[in-house]
């Protein structure tokens, strides 16, 4: 039984500036695209250990879209992003601890289950963004997502065989709306090339309910 929540995500990604527009209070605003790796994990808030050994691991999904820069200061800004992020986790399920006279059914005993959770999002972070020097900054900002891709790869292994399947999740399963803080820093190597890391604390369930894998 599974009901998760997104734990974190660091996120890296290289940035573009396509254009900028005059701004003569502030400083110009700056328009472009990025794009990126995540890595990504969850929690799983109702684990039972029912179906012998778990072992939660990351998964490497990948981020783009674009962002515009808003200077709100010298030093501090503002800037929307509007990206599709994929997240995700695997869970392992190794049943060749089990044997026989714990009750379980015979017939797992040697088996091992992976489970790869992708999730798919059209994500808005809003970050606040503050200069430490002229090229590098630190932000901070909210995180707003929708919920458009929810696959589950599933992958079974025993002495004889191997077995693979994918399936889409049922949206009765899931939360569309997935909601987290981000906090990271940028560093630009030029005045249009930069790269920033970021790690994302989700704060929603991903699930509306507990999932069982079988």
């Amino acid at each position: 039984m599974k009901k998760m929540m997104i734990a974190g995500a660091i996120q890296f990604a290289l940035f573009l500036n396509a254009q900028k527009t005059s701004n003569s209070q502030n400083g110009s605003i700056s328009y472009g695209l990025k794009g990126g790796l995540n890595i990504s994990n969850a929690t799983d808030k109702s684990f039972t250990y029912g179906y012998g050994y778990s072992n939660q691991k990351s998964r490497i999904g990948f981020n783009a879209g674009a962002f515009v820069n808003i200077p709100i200061s010298k030093s501090f800004s503002i800037q929307p992003e509007l990206l599709f992020s994929q997240y995700g986790y695997k869970t392992e399920y190794d049943f060749r601890i089990i044997n026989t006279e714990d009750g379980y059914d015979p017939l797992l005993v040697g088996n091992k289950a992976t489970y790869t959770t992708n999730l798919g999002y059209i994500v808005i972070p809003i970050m606040v963004q503050y200069s430490i020097i002229p090229n590098l900054y630190v932000e901070v900002g909210p995180e707003f997502g929708i919920n458009i891709i929810a696959q589950e790869k599933y992958t079974e292994t025993a002495d004889s065989y191997l077995q693979n399947r994918t399936i889409d999740i049922s949206k009765d399963f899931l939360n569309t709306f997935n909601f987290g803080v981000g906090a990271g820093a940028g560093y630009y190597f030029t005045d249009n090339i930069g790269i920033t890391g970021r790690y994302i604390f989700g704060l929603t369930d991903t699930t509306k309910k507990s999932l069982q894998h079988t």
